[in-house]
């Protein structure tokens, strides 16, 4: 399989994926990458030269391990409900963060499950609000409970080791975005009090995204970021807040040495330095879809209100009634980095679209490679060959499914 390389400080790459890089011959795309410097910023520009698809790169079949059991499994071992998390350790074994039943449930290489870690409390290795879980230094794990403010470690055989807040005498309430195996860890940390007025009306509240050490505390902040697009709504004494359908908002992640802030209002995304410092703006040319329509306005809130009882639906409609369109749809969604050292970054999908793309950015944030990952498939860790991400069967049943990537490049 092909791939774009970068020759030169400045450089120009065509790469025609329809032939040299794999892709369809009945409609060719060729992608240049353009670098240059600016004061010291590298600003990476990929721009697409032709149009047709460019997917390179294959998710298998089938997922080659789906854990979890069925909704007639009568061993509540096996059963997994409001999954939070997953990661998959060096020896193959898989650690879930299942938010049903406060626990790390741990499957082997082969998905036979083989014991739980922690419980439901306020105790040592204990959870409230089991948020996220991570492979640690030292191959222990690292399990963060976003109600206690708090990162569990257990060795690598489920034994409790110890526990640190985040922030510890801060009143913030950081919340965990990414945690690295060598111990380091990127926050958010959010406004703590709501609008400072009764207007109703768009909200858009900054976050801060800091680096902290592997006992929580601060390393570096690296400033405050737009955060995600909101309404809210005051009628008498009630203050209704709805995420604005569609909006726009900020995603980041620890990424090599580097850590990756993405506001989509454009497709652009910055990578900064561990200390702080720009270090490189990578562009894709986009051509922004057509804003949402009414109805697909009405057809989002219907659907979120599906999952509301039905005796509480004409009220939260009510409520919803002001909601505005926005004036375009996000550039992009989540950000990735595998454990290659490429950022991933998820295409948007507009409504009525089933299809999940990626793209591939290498170290130099050059486009690599369009990944379509399986339908229904919520992704939680890219590996060198595999893709881990939480799946419902047709039954609302969760699973947590590993699927092999083919054509791995180095």
């Amino acid at each position: 399989m092909g791939y774009c390389r970068q020759l030169s400080t400045v450089v120009l790459l065509a790469c025609a994926l329809a032939t040299s890089c794999g892709g369809d011959a009945d409609g060719p795309s060729a992608l240049a990458c353009q670098t240059a410097d600016s004061a010291g910023v590298e600003l990476v520009m990929n721009e697409w030269l032709s149009t047709g698809p460019v997917t390179n790169r294959a998710v298998g079949s089938s997922p080659t391990t789906s854990l979890g059991g069925s909704a007639m499994e009568a061993d509540e071992s096996l059963q997994l409900s409001r999954i939070r998390d997953a990661t998959r350790l060096s020896d193959g074994r898989v650690v879930v963060a299942d938010g049903g039943s406060a626990q790390l449930r741990v499957f082997d290489a082969a998905g036979t499950y083989s014991g739980s870690w922690g419980r439901r409390g306020q105790g040592p290795g204990e959870f409230t609000g089991l948020a996220s879980v991570a492979a640690w230094r030292a191959d222990s794990v690292a399990a963060w409970d976003r109600w206690q403010n708090r990162v569990s470690v257990f060795d690598s055989a489920g034994e409790y080791g110890r526990s640190f807040l985040l922030l510890p005498g801060d009143d913030s309430a950081p919340r965990v975005v990414d945690l690295r195996p060598d111990g380091l860890i990127l926050a958010m940390v959010l406004p703590i009090s709501g609008p400072s007025e009764r207007v109703s009306g768009l909200d858009r509240p900054n976050r801060n995204y800091v680096l902290l050490d592997d006992n929580g505390h601060l390393v570096r902040s690296l400033g405050e970021s737009p955060g995600s697009e909101g309404y809210v709504h005051f009628e008498g004494d009630m203050l209704w807040s709805w995420q604005l359908p569609f909006g726009r908002s900020t995603f980041a992640a620890l990424w090599n040495d580097q850590v990756v802030v993405a506001t989509n209002d454009s497709y652009e995304f910055r990578s900064y330095r561990t200390d702080g410092t720009l270090r490189r703006v990578v562009r894709r040319t986009h051509d922004r879809a057509a804003a949402p329509s009414q109805a697909d306005l009405d057809a989002h809130i219907e659907g979120l209100l599906a999952n509301v009882p039905e005796a509480d639906r004409a009220v939260q409609r009510a409520s919803a009634a002001n909601l505005p369109l926005v004036d375009a749809y996000p550039a992009y969604g989540r950000v990735k980095a595998d454990a290659r050292g490429h950022l991933w970054v998820e295409e948007y999908r507009l409504p009525g679209e089933d299809h999940q793309q990626w793209t591939v950015y290498d170290d130099q944030g050059c486009i690599r490679e369009v990944v379509d990952m399986p339908e229904g498939l919520e992704v939680m860790e890219i590996g060198r060959d595999y893709v881990l991400g939480k799946s419902e069967d047709e039954l609302d049943v969760e699973h947590v499914q590993v699927w092999a990537l083919s054509g791995v490049t180095p």
